[in-house]
């Protein structure tokens, strides 16, 4: 269970109890609950500073000190930037530290994964894990005494949907495991409307419920003891306003201070706070400021301050002192000034375990300007800093075989006395560490890239950049060589620099085919990952440069680098046949060393041991139709295989005479049919083994290739014969004449999904169609492999077949036309043996004479299933649902409908109200909410769940509501209209809760405002207009930023933000799409151009790279932004204008609306 679930052993730890004698009242009710109530779920809330954590703490160590009565079973402390933030590893951990209590439920994790080898706990969504791990039916055993989890700072792990997500299965799983107690912290605010959803649930409110001024009082008395003054003692407690975190800080600074009399009628006196409602840290800014002023007065202290709390805020761990000291070496800062400013910071900032910490109300008060007036710290231009030092740091002690490893010939992790993780420790400084894992991190953070241009580029062309790659292997860290290739990217394409861009795309597509290898042994970055990799790699390029005394290759084989590949099996010996698994989960091996293996398609790694019994190749392999069993031929044998167990069903199937070439199932999964060297096709029962009836025999020499018509009343079969027969599977004889064409062997046949085809792969180079009713070819063969066709597949829809070759390529084909779709798949060295589609049809998998298995996205960009049907009038607007399950469209019919796009299917009633066409649709960032537009000048807030509107419309445009948008944190919802007040033509901002406008109206545009977008970090909204122009305002105080953005010829239709802020992408009547740079004020590049009518919507895909535009054409399409083509051909299928496009989250699909009264889902 350790290595499948992936839990945190150690979680992190607070130490910080509540002092003996506090919090009194609080801890017996906790406790008195726990044991006697009938609910089983407690939420502590209460504000920043209440003490919560310490109450955790606290609660944990009694219960541990009861373990007579209760069993503490895990206490987990959500702590932003830790371990413990990590959305993926809370449930798992939850789940070990039960199974280590319940006997009975850790016997049904372990059934649940052996029975999907592929489970990974914490590669799971948190809903998934949920589903999975939590399933009543793993618990069925009681515990004679409590079982105790506390979750503290439950606000700081994820976001709120995620948290929702959690509370509601905390509710379930509570509900079934009797005696099961859980108990969490967070603030009040994120908290609060998920609780009250879920049911009984007991709270204790540290804000409002327990007044805290007793022990608060007791913990200044124990603190202050020489103070005899009671009057100032009752002062202080009265200036905490019950916020430990006030006296605490307030206690350091007075115990800090040369004079404590002085230092306390310095904190009594600061200025008197109007705490309320909607600022209750008033006090607690105030105190902040008086310890700030009191140490860094003056400016050019401040200076210091600023530059040493940039740097801790900034981090993105808790940093040792010595690390913050190498990162403001940078700024020519000394070591002993950093010990002063963090000597003068004892109050706020704080020691534990090496490492710096600070309560989360400091970051807090500093980030906010409102809030903290001259002592605001802005981290932009920190994160550029950090960015340099980082890559001083990299430059001065990145080094080859760094932690000097003796051998490549074991894994990194049977290394030992010393274990590479001690190896680690020794040799790569604390600060080296952290500038491998985050330096591209703040590289992307960085507000401007002018002066890092060339010291980035410098290392990313340098041999730094393979020691880099060295030591996040030796950290175990492989996973932040993909992540940080990506921010290089990333970073290259938001500024232009696509020498960048190249790098970072280099290097993730040397990981997507390496990093397993680097990830299981350093060493064979340099001696197998490099020397493997393409000729055209700058990797590659760099080894050879300055890798002088590495292993070189004698003989090298020409290799281009993969296209679409997402995944590389790789295997010591040749891998001759291989298959998909029903579900595409896995995929099945045959290989020369007479073994089967299955691997799984997501992580790429082996699933169990290799199935072994053959003697000599295994040529063939079959999935059963459940996915249960596994066929393979092999040496005059077939052999079925069970691959829950690894075991070999029965015994060999015998009788052909010579080698066993290829064996299929039976659509019913009841038969094996097999063909064979000896010239036969034979047919045999799974169940019992026994051959059925006689051979089939015909074929004048040895057969290739055997597969089963889609009723199962047929089998094809090809030959060195040149031919194609098909069989009937009851009666043994040959259908029709053999199927001729073909002047060579034929090496690979397979039937269409509707079994009017059969698609045949040869020596001669070519794939034929035949028609399996008439046995004539269908047209041309289909002409572009420049060697022989080893292996052919039809797609499940029927619309392609791929095609495998010894010229070391896959080739789609497109089976009506004939046409090639795309460039060949490259990234094969050796001949390509077997290919197969994935039951979905987005991916094909490839194995070869390399020792690999590929799997290939193949994308050919068509329509999703059926349209979505229900709207009576056109449709003028389309949203996505955050987590890509639902759309939402807007139409001229009055109403908004959600449609699910697994189903296609209407979800529940329309949202009727708007008396006139409804003109946009937005979903909320929780996806619990949309927005909606419409000509009745009303803006519309609809409850997707309960299917009602939300309070009262947003009353306040005089005309046609044209354009709304959500506002990243869903606080907000901004809307363009045509208005004609003063002859205004307005955007506005309105909260959601209180339904009120948020300010006055954007004023500027001359004509209708068309369209709106928020910016991602929600400072920013762009508004497109009649008047041709896109405009961007500033949220906070309403003003236009810069001058109107010109160019369009014609009226401006739509907006869109890209994912990182810096570009919005607009649609015009005059045709065209243009990219706007949001900071010059400049177009990017020519306009996109292909549109032959107006272009009516425009949208950007989740990783910035494309742009999506639908139009009057009829057409949607896709750009490449960066050099301005059109991906593939138009997506045509609407029959009247296109109003909306919008993007899946997964960036999968694209959803469209149109006049034609119809919503279409696109691949």
């Amino acid at each position: 269970l350790k290595e499948r679930l992936n839990p945190i052993f150690n979680p992190a730890r607070k130490l910080n109890t509540c002092m003996v004698g506090t919090r009194q009242k609080l801890l017996k009710d906790v406790c008195d609950w726990a044991f006697e109530s009938q609910s089983n779920f407690a939420w502590i809330c209460g504000i920043a500073g209440t003490g919560k954590s310490a109450v955790a703490v606290t609660l944990a160590d009694r219960f541990r000190s009861m373990q007579n009565e209760v069993t503490l079973a895990l206490t987990f402390h959500c702590v932003k930037g830790q371990e413990t933030s990590n959305l993926s590893l809370l449930v798992p951990t939850m789940c070990y530290q039960l199974a280590k209590i319940y006997s009975g439920y850790q016997k049904a994790l372990v059934d649940v994964f052996n029975k999907d080898q592929s489970l990974n706990g914490s590669g799971l969504p948190v809903h998934e894990q949920i589903k999975i791990f939590w399933d009543a039916s793993l618990f069925k055993e009681v515990s004679n005494k409590k079982v105790i989890i506390i979750i503290d700072g439950l606000d700081e792990w994820g976001t709120e949907s995620d948290q929702e997500i959690l509370i509601k299965g905390i509710t379930s799983l509570i509900s079934q495991v009797q005696g099961l107690v859980i108990i969490i912290t967070s603030r009040p605010l994120n908290m609060k409307k998920m609780t009250e959803t879920v049911g009984k649930v007991r709270k204790f409110d540290l804000t409002s419920s327990y007044n805290a001024n007793a022990d608060i009082k007791l913990l200044v008395k124990k603190s202050l003891e020489t103070i005899d003054d009671m009057d100032k003692i009752d002062k202080l407690v009265h200036k905490a306003g019950g916020l430990f975190i006030w006296i605490t800080v307030a206690l350091k600074f007075i115990k800090d201070s040369m004079d404590e009399e002085e230092a306390i009628v310095r904190v009594i006196d600061s200025e008197e706070d109007d705490r309320c409602v909607d600022n209750p840290y008033r006090g607690l800014d105030e105190l902040y400021k008086v310890v700030l002023e009191n140490h860094f007065g003056g400016n050019t202290n401040v200076h210091y301050f600023k530059e040493v709390i940039g740097v801790i805020l900034a981090a993105m761990e808790p940093i040792p002192v010595l690390v913050l000291e190498q990162m403001l070496n940078i700024k020519k800062i000394k070591p002993g000034t950093v010990k002063k400013v963090l000597s003068n910071m004892k109050a706020v900032v704080f020691e534990r375990d090496g490492k710096l910490y600070y309560h989360l109300s400091f970051a807090e008060f500093l980030g906010s300007q409102e809030r903290s007036g001259r002592w605001v710290v802005k981290q932009g231009s920190t994160h550029l800093q950090l960015t340099k030092a980082c890559l001083d740091i990299l430059e001065k002690e990145l080094k080859f075989n760094i932690c000097y490893l003796e051998t490549s010939c074991t894994t990194n992790k049977r290394v030992t006395n010393p274990s590479v993780q001690e190896k680690v420790t020794q040799y790569v400084s604390a600060g080296l560490q952290y500038s491998c894992l985050y330096w591209t991190h703040h590289l992307i953070e960085a507000q401007e890239c002018g002066t890092m241009k060339d010291c980035v580029l410098k290392f990313m062309t340098s041999k730094r950049v393979i020691y880099w790659m060295e030591c996040l292997s030796l950290m175990s860290r492989v996973d932040c060589i993909m992540s940080g290739a990506k921010n290089i990217k990333n970073w290259g394409n938001a500024n232009k620099i696509s020498s960048a861009s190249k790098v970072g795309e280099d290097i993730q597509r040397f990981m997507e085919s390496f990093s397993m290898i680097i990830a299981e042994s350093t060493p064979h970055l340099y001696i197998s990952a490099l020397l493997l990799s393409t000729r055209q790699s700058l990797l590659t390029e760099l080894g050879e440069k300055h890798l002088k005394n590495s292993v070189s290759i004698k003989k090298l084989y020409t290799m281009t680098r993969p296209m679409n590949c997402t995944k590389v099996f790789r295997e010591q010996n040749l891998i001759l046949a291989i298959a998909y698994s029903p579900d595409g989960r896995h995929v099945a091996s045959g290989s020369d060393d007479c073994t089967v293996r299955i691997w799984d398609t997501q992580t790429g790694k082996q699933v169990s041991q290799p199935l072994q019994g053959h003697t000599d190749w295994a040529t063939s392999v079959a999935y059963s139709p459940d996915g249960r069993y596994v066929a393979s031929g092999s040496d005059h044998t077939v052999r079925i295989w069970d691959t829950q167990t690894g075991e070999q069903v029965g015994q060999p199937l015998h009788g052909h005479t010579g080698w066993t070439t290829s064996v299929a199932y039976s659509p019913d999964g009841r038969f094996v049919a097999s063909g064979s060297d000896d010239c036969t096709v034979r047919i045999w029962n799974t169940q019992t083994g026994e051959q059925i009836g006689q051979p089939f025999q015909g074929h004048t020499d040895l057969v290739t290739s055997v597969v089963y018509s889609p009723d199962g009343r047929h089998v094809a079969s090809g030959s060195d014969d040149h031919t194609v027969r098909i069989w009937d599977t009851q009666t043994g004889e040959q259908v029709g004449q053999p199927f001729q064409g073909h002047t060579d062997r034929v090496r690979s046949v397979t039937y269409s999904p509707d079994g009017r085809h059969v698609a045949s792969g040869s020596d001669d180079h070519t794939i034929r169609l035949w028609d399996t009713q008439t046995c004539e070819q269908i047209g041309q063969p289909f002409r572009g492999h420049k060697d022989w066709v080893r292996s052919v597949a039809y797609s499940p829809d029927g619309k392609y077949v791929a095609s495998g070759s010894d010229d070391h390529t896959v080739i789609i084909w497109d089976t009506w036309t004939g046409v090639q779709v795309g460039q060949p798949l490259q990234g094969h060295i050796g001949w390509v043996i077997s290919v197969a589609y994935s039951p979905d049809g987005w991916h094909v998998a490839s194995g070869s004479l390399d020792h690999t298995v590929r799997i290939w996205d193949t994308q050919p960009g068509e329509q999703v299933g059926q349209s979505f049907q229900g709207h009576t009038d056109q449709i003028r607007s389309v949203a996505y649902s955050p987590d890509g399950r639902y759309v939402a469209s807007g139409s001229d019919d009055h109403t908004v409908r959600i449609w699910d796009t697994e189903t296609g299917k209407q979800v529940s009633q329309p949202l009727q109200s708007h008396t006139d066409w409804v003109r946009s649709v937005a979903y909320s960032p929780d996806g619990r909410y949309v927005a909606s537009g419409s000509f009745d000048c009303t803006v519309r807030v609809w409850d997707t769940q309960a299917g009602d509107e939300l309070g009262q419309p947003l009353q306040g445009h005089t005309d046609q509501v044209r354009s709304v948008a959500y506002s990243p944190d869903g606080k907000h919802v901004v809307s363009g209209s045509k208005d004609h007040t003063s002859l205004d033509h307005t955007v506005r901002i309105w909260d959601t809760l209180t339904g009120g406008q948020v300010g006055q109206p954007f004023q500027g545009h001359a004509y209708w405002v068309r369209s709106v977008a928020y910016s991602p970090d929600g400072r920013f909204v762009a508004s497109g207009s009649d008047d041709c122009t896109v405009r961007i305002w500033d949220t906070q105080t309403g003003e236009q930023v810069g001058q109107p953005l010109q160019g369009h010829t014609d009226l401006v239709t739509s907006v869109a933000y890209s994912p990182n802020g810096r570009y919005v992408a607009s649609g015009s009547n005059d045709h065209t799409i243009r990219i706007w740079d949001t900071q010059t004020g400049e177009q990017i590049a020519q306009p996109l151009q292909g549109h032959t009518d107006w272009v009516r919507s425009v949208t950007y895909s989740p990783d910035g790279k494309h742009v999506a535009s639908g139009s009057k054409d009829h057409t949607i399409r896709i750009w490449d932004i960066h050099n301005g083509e059109q991906v593939s051909q138009p997506l045509q299928g609407h029959i009247d204008l296109v109003t909306s496009v919008a993007y899946s989250p997964n960036g999968r699909f694209v959803a469209s609306g149109s006049r034609d009264h119809t919503v279409r889902i696109w691949d």
